[in-house]
């Protein structure tokens, strides 16, 4: 939610200035999608746990309340370790383009 915030100041920053507006809003969408791929790459070793769990406790022959009653497994820190390196390259890239942004836009706001 964070991230939205701020890559809509960016945005608002820079709405007179045609193409770093459309700058901004790509390297925004950007920032979200690859944000996004990020968390969805660190979950998935979680979500392969649960699933597991509730075959486990349907074969076992576990009512349907057992199985809602199942709660998600954490996400393990070592899981973060199967981001692919260029994923965490560009993601700080876009952040810090955000940045960027958000400081072109007060230059060009002022001056």
């Amino acid at each position: 939610m964070k991230a939205i915030i701020v890559i809509s100041i960016s945005i608002a920053l820079l709405y007179c200035t045609e193409i770093l507006f459309w700058a901004a809003l790509i390297n925004g969408l950007a920032h979200l999608i690859f944000n996004y791929m990020k968390a969805y790459i660190v979950a998935i070793p979680a979500m392969k746990k649960f699933e597991m769990a509730v075959e486990e406790l349907a074969a076992r022959g576990a009512s349907d309340e057992e199985i809602a009653a199942l709660k998600s497994f954490p996400v393990e820190p070592e899981d973060e370790l199967n981001v692919p390196k260029w994923l965490n390259v560009v993601n700080s890239i876009t952040s810090y383009m955000i940045l960027v942004f958000i400081l072109i836009g007060i230059v060009t706001r002022i001056f």
